[in-house]
């Protein structure tokens, strides 16, 4: 009987390559639905959502029944939409087969993904376009640390240009106060392990503060000096930017110097109070501080008025740090004081 005859050799072979390609659309399958850190979906001639697979859900947060059907550009960032971005990627698709799709995008959530992918063109059997194939990776991580580190080299650069401006200008007015070499090279030793001391600080973190108490700590330590009976640090934590706390180590470099060679601690009963407050509100505060010494040799010159030292304290100062400053030559000693707003100068605590 007919029913009884074995299989027709193009029958089998027709099977085999039946079942291959349901085996074939089942792993295409697998990997499309466990692809979750890509977001392939399809999109009609006019943009709108046909098919919307697990992955597009993981990184834009919308289920297919919620999407299906949308118009695709809602997942474009408002200024791409603006500026058609959604129709200029497609006609280059159809122009030349795919277009790059590597921009921010939006989830959602509201929030912002970055998405680096490609957009296919697809056409039926008659050549005719079906739609577009969408596929694309969340590299947001990526991208942030990328342009993070286009920000940090950006911001080293500006620092180093920075730092020989100020180096330059060290030298030139250091030169313009010393009566000789010898004590020029001193005098400019001692200013640029100052600077030296703050850059090694602000360089381990460009966005972070500088701890005003260690750099005060650290800048009188190198002058041989640590906070006990003849040295007072009172204030509250404060974190500067780079930019003060440049100006401030230089300051107490500058009082410390002084102190030292014609001041309370050039004497063995000589004090200094190092203090400082914060003022005002969110936005407004405000920094005053003071460097008062006592104890003073009377039979001591009470300090040089004049050179690189106190036109920092007295005129670089007030410029860079829209700081009021004054310096009262007392009976007891010198006192400086300072007072500057800090909105724009500081920083988080570093943890």
């Amino acid at each position: 009987m007919a029913e009884d005859r074995p299989p027709q050799p193009e029958g089998a072979r027709v099977e085999r390559l039946a079942r291959a390609l349901r085996e074939s659309e089942e792993r295409l399958r697998l990997i499309v639905e466990n692809a979750r850190d890509y977001a392939i979906f399809i999109i009609d001639p006019d943009g709108r959502v046909i098919d919307w697979r697990e992955g597009a859900e993981a990184v834009f947060g919308y289920a297919a029944a919620e999407i299906v059907g949308e118009d695709g550009d809602i997942l474009y960032t408002p200024e791409d939409r603006v500026e058609s971005v959604p129709e200029k990627e497609r006609a280059i698709a159809r122009a030349e087969g795919k277009a790059p799709d590597v921009r921010w995008h939006t989830r959602k959530s509201g929030g912002r993904v970055f998405i680096e992918g490609v957009a296919t063109a697809l056409h039926g059997a008659d050549g005719a376009l079906t739609g577009y194939l969408k596929i694309g990776q969340d590299v947001t991580g990526r991208h942030a640390g990328e342009e993070r580190q286009k920000t940090l080299i950006a911001e080293l650069q500006h620092r180093v240009r920075n730092t020989l401006a100020v180096v330059r200008s060290m030298v030139r007015r250091t030169a313009e106060n010393s009566d000789d070499l010898q004590e020029m090279v001193d005098h400019l030793q001692g200013r640029i392990d100052a600077f030296a001391r703050v850059q090694a600080v602000v360089t381990r973190d460009l966005d972070g503060g500088v701890d005003l108490t260690a750099l005060i700590e650290d800048e009188m330590l190198a002058h041989a000096t640590r906070e006990g009976k003849r040295l007072t640090i009172e204030g509250p934590d404060l974190y500067l930017l780079a930019k003060p706390a440049e100006a401030m180590s230089l300051a107490i470099h500058e009082l410390a110097t002084n102190s030292v060679k014609y001041g309370a601690l050039a004497t063995c009963g000589g004090t200094v109070l190092i203090s400082w407050t914060r003022s005002g509100e969110d936005g407004r505060e405000a920094l005053d501080f003071a460097w008062t010494e006592r104890g003073r040799d009377r039979a001591l010159v009470a300090a040089e008025r004049s050179g690189f030292g106190f036109e920092l304290l007295q005129r670089t100062l007030p410029y860079e740090l829209d700081a009021e400053t004054e310096i009262h030559f007392e009976r007891e000693g010198l006192r400086f004081t300072l007072r500057m707003p800090l909105a724009g100068k500081t920083a988080p605590p570093r943890y």
